[in-house]
């Protein structure tokens, strides 16, 4: 059955969803958050995130090669992904997966030790795995991007919105067209999808969402900025993409800090 869009969008949500449900139900149903409760909890929800990643990968990789085939033709058969490249340590830079979900409740010993109450360094706990859930599933979406758009005939692809709520990020990004060789930095939180479009596409594909975006900023700041992006402010100097030293390339804002490959290897 072909995977349109929107069939897309329904089921890698649905992935989405599940994976998140059962992560943190299995953490708020531990009913004490000891070292051997938290093992009990890594080993229960890191098996179910590789899950989700490669179904998300799977999805993906069939998504964008029935796109790339009614663009330009040829084959619409999905390109073969490992489980290896699309899940687990292969897209954090090698960070293991035990210790990434480890950080949930190390953020919650923190709280308590700095004199939170139980509940709320809990829903501490529960927010970063929401955080961690989110961005796993979207570098499974970004890593299987890269393998099948490269290998195909697309030279350029858009960033599509995804999800009812969209950050400021996400909007900006969503107006422009991009080489397929600059694919697809991430970000935490992340859900944007990307799509193939002919060579033949303007620069800028959303002239009225740009022009929107430019007069929500110009309200909100008293800035005015002109619409080549040469003005009194240039949103080329507030997005950037740096080299995060777990997610790889990823989209941020100028001035933005996080760790960085060498801190990491």
């Amino acid at each position: 059955m072909p995977i349109g869009p929107a069939t897309y969008k329904i089921i890698t949500d649905q992935v989405r969803l599940r994976v998140l449900q059962f992560a943190q139900n299995a953490w708020t149903g531990l009913g004490s958050w000891r070292d051997s409760d938290i093992q009990v909890f890594i080993d229960a929800v890191v098996p179910m995130v590789a899950g989700g990643q490669q179904q998300i990968a799977s999805l993906t990789n069939a998504f964008l090669a029935e796109q790339v085939a009614g663009l330009f033709g040829g084959s619409a058969a999905p390109v073969g992904l490992s489980p290896e490249e699309t899940s687990g340590s292969a897209l954090r830079n090698g960070a293991d997966p035990r210790e990434v979900y480890r950080r949930p409740a190390v953020q919650m010993y923190r709280a308590l030790k700095q004199g939170a109450a139980l509940d709320a360094a809990v829903d501490l706990g529960a927010n970063r795995i929401a955080q961690l859930v989110s961005t796993d599933m979207q570098l499974a979406k970004t890593h299987a991007a890269q393998q099948t758009l490269r290998d195909s005939k697309a030279q350029y692809y858009r960033r599509k919105l995804h999800g009812s709520k969209n950050c400021a990020l996400c909007i900006v990004a969503s107006t422009q067209r991009y080489r397929v060789k600059d694919l697809m930095p991430c970000h935490p939180g992340c859900q944007c999808t990307p799509e193939p479009i002919e060579g033949s596409a303007p620069h800028v594909l959303d002239k009225a969402r740009l022009e929107e975006l430019h007069s929500a900023v110009e309200r909100v700041t008293g800035q005015k900025s002109d619409r080549g992006a040469r003005g009194e402010l240039d949103y080329r100097k507030i997005l950037v993409v740096r080299n995060h030293g777990e997610y790889g390339p990823t989209l941020t804002y100028k001035g933005q800090a996080f760790t960085g490959p060498g801190d990491i290897n």
